[in-house]
């Protein structure tokens, strides 16, 4: 039996002589917070209720027009582009590259023209 509490004995004593270490677990400068991104995307839509007056109901109806026809063109300025017959400008209007002779020029003249 006294072979049997030698080891725990030992262990004991062993555990006496030693001195705990401390842990410090604070930060010596304050913690600083990251800077927080913050993303905005906004949208606003206005409607106007109620009766219209007649010109705005026909700058509406002209301003509906006008964005059908551009819409409707986009294709045709698109290859116009890939051909280097027109460009855009630093104003985002479009100058006219190479004018091809003829009717074709004409043409091109023209949709160019609307377009701006």
């Amino acid at each position: 039996m006294r072979s049997a509490l030698l080891p725990v004995v030992a262990g004991l004593c062993a555990l006496a002589g030693c001195k705990a270490f401390e842990v410090n677990v604070g930060t010596e400068k304050p913690i600083e917070l990251a800077p927080i991104k913050v993303d905005v995307d906004m949208r606003v839509d206005l409607y106007q209720h109620g009766a219209l007056t007649e010109q705005a109901r026909e700058e509406l109806k002209n301003y509906k027009d006008v964005a059908e026809r551009r819409r409707n063109r986009m294709a045709e300025i698109q290859e116009l582009k890939n051909n280097r017959l027109v460009g855009e400008n630093h104003l985002g209007l479009l100058s006219i590259r190479n004018l091809p002779a003829g009717d074709y020029g004409d043409y091109v003249k023209k949709t160019a023209d609307d377009e701006n």
